[in-house]
């Protein structure tokens, strides 16, 4: 009796014997009928079968072979280069101590504010105003287009995520060490993406423009208040002036007063002279009728000099008003000069802190497709999957 026809033996065989079936005829050697089919893939790719292959690697890189080789539509860029400058930083040197240490200079610290200006809300509400950029970034494919699958079929004019799609169409890199600005601008056709570069650049260009108002705003304009004030306040004088010398008539009571006291002193002088006459007549010709017109003329002489007299005390009394009257007009005169003199310095000082975008390479109209860089993103697509599968595999 055979050791196989008993039924507890085959409790005590190793495993791939228990499944195998034996099979003995008279004379005939035993073989054994394992059942399994022949593998149809060589043993080092029976990994192709595997889940794990097919939902990493297969369908992914199916998915990017299918979309960059067949759907994917060609890409536009268009290329300026620009830098913000400003007198003040120049004066200062190329680097300042503290821009040194962190390695930034101080033109590619200004080129930042142009980058920050360029991704705000502002910029992009000011130039949808002028393009609609849900409308001019809807011409491409169904993925990449404005409101296709990668926006999740949502289309707005002026939405959040109608900005997220425009900041992704434009790039902005800095120059740490000369401060120049790469703008690129991509888009469906060479007319979108230049006119979206140009805008943006002028977009730049006038709020900078608005940043220099503002700053500059506050200190000119209170220096033009002074000088109008100043102004305003001289011609009042003037006035005040021109209405005294109508009032008293004359033009200038120095000079007035001092003819006056020349006619004082030339009256005086001749009275005394005409006493010296008068009293010879009267020592040796008594009663003599020559005497009497010597003596009228002395009576005229002293009325004279009376009235000299009083116009001298009116005319310092006047004088003293005129002289307040020009003392406050050359005051105010000398107040208007140096305000001006300062409202001059500031506009200079403000003219030498302003920032300035320079164009040193204005956008370019493409005048053939750039992307949408398919070798580029099927190969990044293969290694990540591969990676994926070799790690979760």
């Amino acid at each position: 009796m055979s050791d196989t026809n008993l039924p507890f033996v085959d409790n005590f065989l190793p495993r791939p014997l228990r499944n195998e079936k034996t099979v003995s005829s008279s004379g005939a050697q035993t073989r054994r009928l394992t059942g399994k089919r022949k593998p149809s893939l060589p043993a080092g790719l029976f990994f192709l079968k595997s889940p794990t292959f097919l939902i990493l690697v297969a369908v992914p890189n199916l998915a990017t072979v299918t979309y960059y080789g067949l759907i994917a539509a060609p890409i536009f860029e268009s290329e300026s280069i620009l830098r913000v400058s400003s007198p003040a930083s120049a004066q200062k040197g190329d680097t300042s101590a503290g821009a040194s240490m962190m390695g930034k200079s101080n033109a590619s610290a200004n080129t930042w504010m142009l980058k920050d200006r360029l991704e705000s809300w502002g910029a992009f509400q000011h130039i949808n105003s002028q393009y609609n950029i849900a409308d001019i970034y809807a011409g491409g494919d169904f993925v990449a287009r404005s409101g296709g699958l990668s926006s999740l079929w949502h289309r707005g004019s002026g939405d959040v995520a109608t900005r997220g799609y425009f900041n992704r169409s434009f790039d902005l890199k800095i120059d740490e060490d000369t401060g120049n600005a790469k703008l690129t601008v991509t888009g469906w056709t060479p007319d979108a993406a230049t006119d979206i570069a140009n805008a943006l650049v002028s977009d730049a260009t006038e709020s900078l423009n608005q940043l220099n108002a503002r700053e500059d705003g506050e200190a000119i304009k209170a220096g033009e208040r002074e000088v109008s004030r100043l102004t305003k306040a001289l011609e009042a004088d003037d006035l005040a002036i021109s209405q005294w010398r109508g009032r008293i008539g004359i033009l200038d009571p120095k000079i007035d007063y001092t003819s006056l006291s020349q006619k004082q002193e030339e009256l005086d002088v001749k009275r005394i002279e005409m006493s010296g006459q008068y009293n010879a007549l009267t020592k040796y010709t008594p009663n003599s009728p020559s005497a009497v017109p010597v003596q009228a003329q002395i009576d005229a002489l002293i009325d004279g000099l009376k009235n000299a007299a009083g116009d001298a005390r009116n005319m310092i009394q006047e004088a003293a008003i005129y002289e307040g009257l020009d003392i406050r007009r050359k005051a105010d005169a000398k107040l208007l000069s140096s305000a001006e003199e300062a409202l001059q310095e500031s506009r200079l000082k403000a003219s030498q802190s302003h920032y300035y975008v320079e164009v040193i390479s204005p956008p370019s109209k493409p005048q053939a497709a750039s992307g949408p860089y398919r070798l580029k993103w099927i190969g990044i697509v293969f290694v990540i999957s591969m990676i994926f599968f070799i790690v979760l595999g």
